[in-house]
């Protein structure tokens, strides 16, 4: 008798522990990349499906290791034969009753005189007998004959196969497989887990037609993708995971090697996307041609925008350019809710994670480094947690927030650059109401030349936003924190105490920034008029130019985009209070200034506090 089969059973597929492999990114660092990878691994929180049997100590240990906990022996009888794979099965020379093939984790027994018209999901063709084997628990590949070449069809087969049992898809743990064209995960698939294997992914998408490795339907409720590695170097434009709708959708344990254009993207066209959890992946950027920089965005969750009322239709920059035009965004039709980005991390890229229409969500314990913004939540995303992630050498932000986002709260995050050449650390503005950022540590190495322009930033139209118990330390060009209710640099240049630009201000002079739209310089780049409610209280400074002052605050006026407005842009009961000043390198503690213009007026600034204390 085979240990862990019955003869007198018809159809049986069991599965046990086996050895599983992985590609681990390239690192100068072994032992200790090792150890931080074994406590990303470690810290887990989702669970396995129900299929799975290993302790969480023995999946760290295959995934570094590649090791094999003690599987359960399979012996050959006179009545089975044991073998590796279907082609093993195949070149058998006696027909047995049973044929167990085994990848070490699973087992499919195919029994003799067994055919689809007998119920086999499966057959193969052995000393000239047909055997069956049924799939009462899970669709193993292995029983499909996959391995070698392009596996595609039978992927396919296998996930199609599951969703009308309403089943979970498993891979052999050390086998390679190759994919060419997309795989749709259909409704009723219950999980796809690739027990470590590596999928590799040959296709060539098209700017303005990417495509996908894995994508599920919108009508998807209930599935987990989870497991593998997944080589995306020979595949331009290509996403990872697509996730087009849907609810309750984890991608987990997933290392994304060579990515150019997205990891996991998530879209919400027509109605509400919940419930998606992205958790313990590795993602592992390249740049890739000239044309794919700046569309590489890790884990990206995307919500079509009614655009019916937009003014400038067809613009490069359409949501900065309607904002800059008349101080409106355009609206989801849909969006997501309860998304949950955690433990992941990101190597590289544009932005790391990105939100567009997300609501009531959570971005927590990630990892983020090397991008142009380590995080974005942008164009209505509201009431989201942004906590206890480590966010490093950002080109721009830590954290950016912006167009008609309200209500988010960003603590507790070790945020940390000494390549930041752009905007805030920490920003929020184009009308971001209630914002908090609260007892996050911010540390910026630079100089001169190589720095940002602040490392707080808030403005235009962004009401109630707080800097709460912040440590902040480092060089910052223009001012270590900027209060600005109007972006207008005719404004800015106006009342200064010497001709010449404002050397603190977002638009320092008349001629303007350059424009995201074709950037020809703009004087005016948004704020429709007041700001209010500005808090900047307990924190610690720590600046390093003595040429800047630690807090800016600007209230300026402007004609608008058009010419032809009146906007005065007052700053309204702002506290400032409560906050040490660590060493001598500022110029000033609080520097401020009102701007006017002819036929417009003048701004005025109304502080409840003011006061910035040096220790």
């Amino acid at each position: 008798m085979v240990a862990g089969l019955c003869v007198s059973m018809l159809f049986v597929t069991t599965q046990i522990p086996a050895a599983q492999a992985m590609d681990l990114p390239d690192t100068s660092s072994g032992s200790s990349f090792l150890s931080l990878l074994s406590k990303f691994f470690s810290n887990n929180k989702t669970e396995e499906p129900e299929h799975a049997s290993e302790e969480n100590t023995e999946l760290t240990e295959r995934k570094l290791t590649g090791k094999t906990p003690k599987a359960e022996k399979i012996e050959e009888s006179f009545d089975t034969a044991v073998v590796g794979s279907i082609s093993a099965a195949q070149a058998l020379n006696t027909a047995k009753q049973n044929v167990v093939v085994t990848d070490g984790y699973t087992n499919v027994r195919f029994v003799r005189d067994v055919d689809k018209q007998k119920g086999a999901d499966a057959t193969v063709t052995i000393a000239g007998v047909t055997y069956g084997a049924k799939f009462d628990e899970v669709v193993p590949l292995l029983a499909l004959g996959a391995g070698g070449g392009d596996n595609t069809r039978e992927l396919q087969k296998a996930v199609d196969l599951a969703a009308q049992r309403g089943l979970g898809v498993t891979l052999s743990p050390a086998q390679k497989y190759v994919v060419t064209d997309q795989i749709t995960l259909p409704k009723g698939l219950q999980y796809f887990d690739a027990k470590g294997a590596q999928i590799t992914a040959n296709m060539r998408g098209q700017a303005d037609a990417p495509k996908s490795v894995f994508a599920t339907t919108r009508d998807t409720v209930g599935c987990k993708i989870t497991d593998m590695t997944l080589n995306l170097a020979s595949a331009p434009y290509t996403r990872g995971v697509m996730i087009d709708g849907g609810e309750n959708i984890e991608v987990s344990k997933i290392v994304f090697n060579h990515l150019t254009y997205r990891a996991v993207e998530m879209s919400a066209t027509d109605r509400l996307v919940k419930n998606i959890t992205v958790a313990d992946n590795f993602i592992n950027n390249t740049e890739g041609e000239r044309a794919q920089v700046g569309h590489s965005l890790s884990i990206v969750a995307t919500a079509t925008r009614d655009e019916s009322d937009n003014p400038v239709k067809g613009s490069r920059s359409p949501v900065w350019e309607r904002y800059a035009t008349n101080g409106t965004v355009s609206r989801p039709i849909a969006g997501f809710t309860g998304l949950t980005i955690i433990n992941n991390r990101i190597r590289g890229g544009y932005y790391g994670i990105s939100f567009s229409g997300v609501s009531d969500s959570v971005i927590r314990g990630n990892d983020v480094t090397a991008n142009t913004r380590n995080i974005s939540i942008q164009n209505s995303s509201n009431n989201n947690l942004v906590e206890q992630n480590q966010l490093t050498n950002s080109i721009s932000s830590g954290v950016h927030i912006a167009y008609d986002s309200d209500n988010n709260v960003v603590r507790d995050n070790t945020i940390s650059s000494d390549v930041s050449v752009g905007q805030g650390l920490l920003q929020a503005y184009q009308g971001c109401d209630n914002t908090t950022f609260e007892h996050n540590s911010v540390t910026v190495k630079g100089d001169a030349k190589s720095s940002p322009s602040w490392i707080l930033l808030v403005g235009t139209d962004s009401h109630n936003t707080k800097f709460v118990g912040n440590r902040i330390d480092g060089w910052a060009k223009r001012a270590m924190v900027d209060v600005e209710s109007i972006w207008d640099g005719r404004s800015s240049e106006t009342n200064l105490r010497k001709p010449g630009p404002n050397e603190h201000s977002y638009i320092p002079d008349k001629n303007g920034a350059p424009s995201p739209v074709d950037n020809p310089k703009e004087p005016y780049h948004g704020g429709r008029g007041d700001l209010n409610g500005t808090v900047i209280s307990g924190n610690e400074f720590t600046p390093r130019n003595k040429n800047a002052p630690v807090i800016y605050v600007g209230a300026e006026v402007s004609p608008g985009r058009s010419g032809k407005e009146r906007l005065i842009g007052n700053i309204n009961d702002a506290v400032i209070a409560d906050n040490v000043i660590v060493g001598n390198q500022f110029s000033e503690l609080l520097t401020t200034h009102t701007g006017k213009l002819p036929g417009i007026g003048e701004a005025k600034i109304h502080f409840k506090n003011s006061s910035v204390v040096k220790r």
